[in-house]
């Protein structure tokens, strides 16, 4: 199972995207380049350490099987991601986004991804092919997502996993 800093790079990661489309708008709007450039480094080293993590944790998670009762497909969110990387292009409409705001909230959320249990799909996972499902399993949780590269259509399908998060699998 990953640590608290694998799981610290998994979250953001995942919101790579947003801050270079902050970036960008940052640059088209003329207040600098200093801050853009920070956060594009600050998300490709993200993503490329949560790349090397995710390789390095499918290489040497141990395997376990699982009974599954239930499986549905859970690949609808990346809508919602889609919608999140273009919020930043509403600052081109909004004339003033208080920086230190932003901050503070970014600050708080990253404080709370490190306590809570469920996990989120991560769109990188799903733009190089992986697909999201949500189990429910013979003990009655219900609230794990799976990560598989196969289309998965029968419960029978699924074998073998290993833990990534408390409640986030991925088939081996």
């Amino acid at each position: 199972m990953a640590n608290t800093i694998q799981r610290l790079l998994y979250f953001f990661s995942a919101i790579s995207p947003v801050c270079i489309t902050f970036s960008v708008v940052w640059i088209i709007q003329g207040k600098g380049i200093m801050f853009p450039a920070i956060l594009v480094s600050t998300s490709v080293i993200g993503v490329v350490l949560f790349i090397v993590s995710f390789r390095y944790g499918y290489k040497n998670i141990a395997p376990m099987t699982i009974r599954v009762t239930d499986v549905s497909t859970g690949d609808l969110w990346i809508l919602g991601y889609v919608f999140s990387y273009l919020l930043p292009l509403g600052n081109m409409v909004i004339a003033e986004w208080n920086l230190f705001i932003l901050a503070g909230i970014s600050l708080i959320i990253g404080v709370v991804i490190t306590f809570i249990n469920s996990s989120i799909p991560h769109p990188l996972l799903f733009f190089s092919g992986y697909h999201f499902y949500n189990l429910t399993t013979e003990n009655g949780i219900s609230s794990y997502i799976l990560i598989s590269k196969k289309k998965i259509r029968n419960k029978k399908d699924i074998k073998a996993v290993g833990r990534i998060f408390e409640f986030l699998l991925i088939e081996k």
